[in-house]
């Protein structure tokens, strides 16, 4: 991923948490060496169970 990118940063729109989950929203903006731009929005959800991480799912989506 970094081979192509020399630029990369990522944004928290928002997070939440309730009951045994986390939700969090996030941008992440790269600019490649070629000088084009791409944008995803994601979110990452969390399951816990007795204070560890057990389960991670991510969604996102290509903005550009």
């Amino acid at each position: 991923m970094f081979d192509k990118v020399e630029n990369v940063h990522w944004e928290t729109l928002d997070c939440a948490l309730t009951g045994t989950k986390a939700y969090c929203e996030y941008r992440r903006t790269a600019r490649h060496k070629d000088g084009t731009t791409e944008e995803y929005l994601s979110v990452d959800i969390l399951t816990f169970k007795d204070g560890l991480i057990v389960h991670k799912d991510t969604y996102y989506k290509h903005r550009t």
